[in-house]
């Protein structure tokens, strides 16, 4: 994003218990004025978790302007959601590795 500032970045390579390995790549960046306002807490985020093997099977939860906070699985439709907090948002984010995937090694 444009004059926004990378805050947190992190993408590793995971062994679950459903046998797969994933990758999984996050990012936030802090939204800078005048457009802070129009994101959650001033940040644009996107968060994926995918099958190393098979990349269209993954989980992806993000925020931006056109579909604002949400997640999908694969290929699936979003599924909007509520903003409330960025602790919230991981929470939901790591939960939701978890179903698609199990637990991560």
């Amino acid at each position: 994003m444009d004059g926004a500032n990378l805050i947190y970045w992190k993408k590793g390579r995971f062994s679950t218990s459903s046998g797969k390995t994933i990758i999984i790549e996050m990012d936030i960046w802090l939204v800078p004025e005048p457009k802070r306002h129009l994101y959650p807490s001033g940040l644009k985020f996107g968060w994926i978790a995918c099958n190393e093997d098979n990349p269209a099977e993954r989980i992806l939860v993000d925020y931006n302007l056109k579909k604002g906070f949400h997640y999908h699985f694969d290929q699936e439709p979003i599924v909007k959601l509520e903003w409330v907090s960025l602790e919230q948002a991981l929470d939901l984010f790591y939960k939701k590795v978890y179903e698609k995937f199990g637990v991560i090694f």
